[in-house]
């Protein structure tokens, strides 16, 4: 699908979306990726001697989106001309169990689940990934059907009849200005522990308790306005 076929009347409030990419139903590329993943899903059940029958299938996703860099197209924006990013969402499947008799079972584990090659793409796009519109129209529709995925169950047709998977959730790729703003500079690998404090990883146990102010929120919002416009076109070291 067209990701702009998703700005639909509802969106009239926002501007239109500099954005253009294909996005995959969230239903048939889960149904699809377990489907092929059926031989494998079956002898994980033979080896505990478990038949396709009365199975409930408890199926973990790998999911998440991230920026893949600049690439060669430009859009112009306040009069300056800023590379867009690859905007990209993909899944894996994580494990299988099965659930019988009260009891859970390993069926299927993924061999490599924190390889890129183990990935399978929902959402390829150019775009802002740090634009509000571009995000709606991007990752809104995928996240809808997730919530739909996570509340409900889904029927696959295979060979050997039906499967049925209850699907859990976790997003393995949390966007660092996000991260940060939940968590501090360290919850995106600096070395200090929060935005508005000087304290770092060495010095947090001798000061705990101690900590204290050092930036005030618009010190720090003048900081980034400066660190993005560069208003004195200084070199990236300076």
């Amino acid at each position: 699908m067209n990701v702009n076929e998703c700005f639909l009347p509802g969106f009239v409030e926002l501007a239109t979306p500099n954005c253009m990419g294909v996005r995959f139903s969230y239903f048939e590329a889960l149904s699809l990726t377990l489907q092929k993943l059926e031989p494998e899903t079956l002898f994980g059940l033979k080896k505990h001697g478990l038949n396709i029958e009365n199975i409930l299938f408890l199926t973990t996703v790998k999911d998440g989106c991230d920026g893949m860099g600049e690439v060669s197209v430009y859009k112009e924006k306040d009069f300056k001309m800023l590379p867009d990013k690859a905007f990209r969402f993909s899944f894996c499947i994580v494990k299988i169990q099965a659930e019988y008799d009260g009891k859970l079972f390993d069926v299927f584990t993924g061999p490599l689940p924190n390889s890129v090659r183990a990935n399978r793409p929902l959402l390829e796009s150019i775009s802002d990934k740090n634009n509000q519109v571009s995000n709606v129209v991007c990752i809104l529709p995928i996240e809808n059907e997730r919530e739909i995925l996570m509340q409900n169950r889904m029927h696959v047709k295979t060979k050997e009849g039906w499967m049925f998977h209850k699907f859990s959730f976790f997003n393995s790729m949390v966007d660092e200005k996000r991260d940060r703003g939940d968590s501090g500079l360290q919850g995106s690998g600096s070395k200090y522990l929060c935005t508005l404090c000087d304290a770092d990883k060495q010095s947090a146990k001798a000061l705990l308790g101690s900590f204290s102010i050092n930036r005030s929120v618009s010190e720090c919002s003048n900081i980034a306005e400066i660190l993005r416009v560069n208003p004195n076109a200084l070199s990236e070291n300076e």
